[in-house]
């Protein structure tokens, strides 16, 4: 007889984000299925928004997610077997050097590469490039996925390998009815949701298109909700465009209040979970470009069916000033018109999330290779973690 899953995430932080939403909507999924679930990661306003029959373990750094998380899935769970789930390359590695402490128990493995890059090749050191790669191949092939073909193509093309027998699973949603309706206003008003990072470059420009909008007598406002890096950065291009009080850093903004925020608006901006999320409610939505600042790939329909935002060689771009110009002149039943084909954009681009939980729990086992080349890098990794755990505490 088989045992119980006990199914655990291995994350490190969990802020407002696609990935920590997508856990969210998950997990919950998961409880309602079988065994028991583990998420780890920082305490906050998205582990409050888990079940509580989740077992949230608290984690300081990397190296404390190691050391703890093996004694307190071998303790609590002894009698279960494991499936450590992992959705970023230094969670995955965290997962391989977590699958040898799990040495006498069984323990299968799903990753999910979340973006064209997913960081396996954004780092500014070729070392660290070159061991998340030899991190990827060790996780078992079938259970390993890519988002969408953009997110493998660039894998392909970046390590120069053939990923075709690596499978695709879509980012699920849950089932929301295009809720959104126009409404009749003077100004634009503008939308964009998620983490200030560089590669979504749309939050660095939106000060720069609000200007030349406004100087071609187009009334807006801009509201950008989240946090991260780019804060600073974005406040200076506002305050240098002359847009304050067009162009908003809002903060962020609490997951379970996303539809009800968004609504308020006429087009959502952005890329990702979100670009989904606010597309599925019928508004209207751009499909911004990772790391491209001025342009788009228009409204989400106009996209490329395998993009969320990712890199698409050869596909079209439109600049995203057009687009709002464009915006501007259409009438409510036009815009309501276009939510709608974006709404089902969106679904044809996701899957549900029952379909996720089902790949989740039938991945396949990790088996232990204790040959020397692995002990090496196991080795390295923990050095990794301890400076990665450096870094952050800076």
């Amino acid at each position: 007889m088989s045992k119980k899953k006990c199914i655990v995430f291995i994350h490190r932080t969990f802020p407002v984000g696609g990935i920590e939403t997508l856990i969210v909507r998950v997990a919950k999924n998961l409880l309602e299925k079988r065994g028991a679930v583990v998420v780890c990661g920082t305490t906050g306003v998205m582990s409050n928004l888990l079940p509580s029959n989740v077992d949230f373990f608290p984690v300081n750094g990397y190296v404390d997610l190691i050391r703890r998380l093996s004694r307190h899935l071998k303790h609590e769970y002894s009698n279960y077997d494991f499936i450590l789930v992992s959705m970023h390359p230094r969670s995955l590695l965290a997962a391989y050097a977590l699958r040898y402490l799990l040495w006498f128990n069984r323990v299968q493995s799903f990753h999910l590469v979340t973006h064209s890059r997913a960081f396996f090749f954004n780092t500014r050191f070729s070392f660290l490039n070159y061991l998340l790669k030899s991190i990827f191949f060790r996780a078992p092939q079938t259970s390993t996925y890519f988002m969408n073909d953009a997110a493998l193509k660039a894998h392909e093309s970046e390590w120069a390998v053939n990923l075709s027998d690596y499978p695709i699973i879509r980012l699920p949603l849950n089932a929301v009815d295009p809720t959104w309706v126009p409404k009749c206003r003077d100004s634009l008003k503008l939308v964009s949701v998620g983490r200030l990072v560089p590669f979504k470059a749309y939050n660095h420009s939106a000060s720069s298109i609000a200007r030349k909008l406004i100087d071609l007598g187009v009334s807006l406002k801009w509201d950008i909700y989240g946090d991260g890096e780019d804060r600073d950065r974005i406040l200076t291009e506002i305050e240098r465009c002359g847009v304050s009080g067009v162009v908003n850093l809002k903060g962020p903004i609490a997951y379970t209040d996303f539809f009800r925020t968004i609504n308020d608006y006429d087009v959502f901006i952005g890329m990702g979970t979100a670009l989904l999320e606010a597309a599925q409610i019928g508004m209207p939505s751009i499909c911004a470009i990772d790391g491209d600042g001025d342009n788009s790939y228009g409204l989400f329909y106009e996209a490329p069916s395998d993009s969320v935002g990712d890199v698409v060689s050869n596909h079209p771009k439109t600049q995203i000033i057009d687009v709002l110009t464009f915006l501007n002149d259409r009438t409510p039943e036009e815009m309501r018109s276009i939510g709608l084909k974006c709404s089902e954009s969106a679904l044809k681009r996701s899957d549900g999330v029952s379909n996720f939980t089902n790949s989740i729990l039938g991945s396949s086992f990790w088996r232990i290779d204790c040959g020397i080349k692995n002990l090496i890098l196991l080795f390295i990794a923990y050095v990794l973690f301890i400076l990665f755990d450096m870094r952050y505490k800076n």
